[in-house]
């Protein structure tokens, strides 16, 4: 059984569709990756299955409970998942550049611990 479930989910804001009829499945302990440009649904599509933007059309099932059922069986699912919507330059610290010096950093030294014995 898939821990989420996308049934020709449908979210729209007005007149613009953003999610149109999206089937997906995720099985517990599954890794999935949005990728797309800026606009394309991967955000409207995560906060739809803690129930934080409501569906148009379709069924989305988390753990077995359906984002439709409201109420109590929704705050069931957010009890459980957790999410953070991270802003543009949420953490200027964690460039890309320093993160990656520190990768390269760490496996030098590695190396040089290893050459030492």
């Amino acid at each position: 059984m898939s821990i989420v479930a996308f049934n020709k989910v449908t979210k729209r804001f007005g007149q613009v569709t953003i999610l149109d009829q999206v089937d997906l499945s995720i099985e517990a302990g599954e890794k999935v990756v949005l990728i797309g440009p800026s606009g394309s649904g991967k955000s409207t599509l995560l906060r739809c299955i803690n129930a934080l933007e409501e569906i148009n059309g379709g069924d989305l099932v988390v753990d077995g409970i359906s984002v439709k059922s409201g109420g109590r069986k929704v705050r069931l699912i957010r009890q459980e998942a957790g999410m953070v919507f991270q802003q543009f330059n949420l953490f200027p610290q964690m460039t890309a550049l320093r993160l990656g010096l520190r990768r390269l950093f760490q496996q030098r030294f590695a190396a040089s611990l290893a050459y030492a014995g």
